[in-house]
């Protein structure tokens, strides 16, 4: 899959999917993996499992101070996995506005300047991805601003893509399902593995894929969403219940 000349940035380092990212990149001989997160002491473990490759540092991406702190630090890179994000549980009505605000510098914002400034030192043929969620396509009825932010995000690795072709880089929106990590830890459903996740994701990647759908659940919203737009659009709570349904049985 990965050639052992990879370079890679991946945000969200320090837990779940980013973790995983992490893991599936240095089983795949990674030559040096930039692991990015608000507190670098939370990147220790993975520092320690391979000191000589993996290099911590720190990114709050509501700080442009710390966005550019990493563009300068990270040459050569081939690879950058955008993937920290934050949860965003509420009513649309009630969900406090600075809640709302980071919801959109961690999942928009952020990434934004981030790729931006990546990306001019990224030669021909490399790979930009950007982790969203289900959550983007298919409302969230627990959080539905995290599904504009989501969504707002999805947005923006489509123009991406667009902008950066002629660079020869290319752009792969990642859309998890209900995946084992601590956002949705209480949440008594079936998850996909975090590993299985980051693997999927960067094989469809690295077979040139522009979009992935790396889990059963994550396949069942494409799915419904390719066949009944429509309705999706008209009652998005309705056909988020059916599509969680749905997923239960298959899942059992």
């Amino acid at each position: 899959m990965l050639q052992s000349s990879n370079v890679a940035v991946v945000t969200g380092a320090n837990r779940g999917i980013g973790r995983a990212f992490c893991q599936v990149l240095l089983a795949s001989g990674v030559q040096r993996l930039y692991a990015c997160a608000r507190s670098t002491s939370s990147l220790q473990p993975l520092v320690e499992s391979a000191p000589d490759v993996v290099v911590p540092l720190r990114l709050d991406l509501t700080k442009p101070q710390d966005i550019d702190a990493v563009v300068a630090a990270c040459t050569e890179v081939d690879l950058v996995i955008s993937n920290a994000g934050r949860e965003g549980y509420g009513d649309v009505l009630t969900l406090p506005d600075d809640h709302v605000r980071d919801l959109f510098e961690v999942h928009v914002h952020g990434p934004l300047r981030l790729i931006r400034g990546l990306a001019v030192g990224m030669p021909g043929g490399s790979r930009i991805m950007l982790v969203h969620s289900t959550a983007a396509m298919s409302l969230s009825r627990g959080g539905p601003l995290y599904s504009a932010s989501k969504a707002a995000s999805m947005m923006l690795g489509l123009g991406l893509r667009e902008s950066l072709a002629p660079m020869g880089l290319t752009v792969t929106n990642v859309y998890p399902g209900f995946t084992n990590t601590d956002i949705i830890a209480d949440y008594d459903i079936a998850k996909a593995d975090p590993v299985d996740v980051a693997r999927a994701a960067l094989d469809a990647t690295y077979a040139g894929s522009t979009n992935a759908y790396p889990d059963l659940y994550a396949q069942l919203v494409h799915e419904a969403m390719r066949d009944t737009y429509d309705a999706a659009m008209d009652e998005p709570g309705r056909t988020g219940t059916e599509i969680i349904a749905r997923y239960r049985a298959l899942s059992e």
